[in-house]
């Protein structure tokens, strides 16, 4: 295996492969994809801080950024592919309408720029029904049984 100086930047592809080898003692390793050896005529190379410790094993697949470093590709990031499969992370609207940074506006909620979302509009946001909350946090939810206030009942006189 080849060393490099771990300075590889970033090309924002990404790729899934297989970890061909790694070395525990030099903290380096390889990982084969054929997409990767197409594009740049071999192996990523892979430093340790790059790679988490459960993923080292030959023949663990893995999902990466490719990176240029100085002597070929170089895996960046390098982590489970089970991270296709998760649901994208869901979207916040701030109370002053800006969009929470890593969020985008289209999921972000339906107050206009400016306004604040109601608890309600917020827990949308979040999937959460939050008149269940409602009389806990006493918010200013529209009432329904479930969150209606009890009525106060007069104590019996002779008790």
């Amino acid at each position: 295996m080849g060393k490099d100086d771990g300075s590889a930047v970033g090309t924002g592809e990404y790729f899934v492969g297989t970890v061909k080898e790694y070395d525990e003692t030099n903290q380096c390793g390889l990982i084969t994809s054929e997409e990767v050896s197409a594009k740049y005529g071999q192996d990523a190379f892979v430093l340790s801080k790059d790679i988490p410790q459960d993923l080292r094993a030959a023949g663990t697949i893995v999902y990466f950024e490719c990176g240029a470093g100085s002597q070929g590709p170089m895996a960046l990031n390098v982590q489970s592919p089970d991270v296709l499969n998760e649901p994208p992370a869901k979207k916040l609207k701030i109370c002053d309408g800006s969009v929470a940074a890593g969020t985008s506006e289209a999921s972000a909620g339906s107050s206009p720029p400016g306004d604040t979302p109601s608890l309600a509009e917020f827990g949308a946001s979040l999937g959460i029904d939050m008149s269940q909350f409602a009389s806990v946090m006493n918010a200013d939810l529209p009432a329904t049984a479930a969150t209606a206030p009890a009525t106060e009942e007069k104590p019996k006189e002779g008790l």
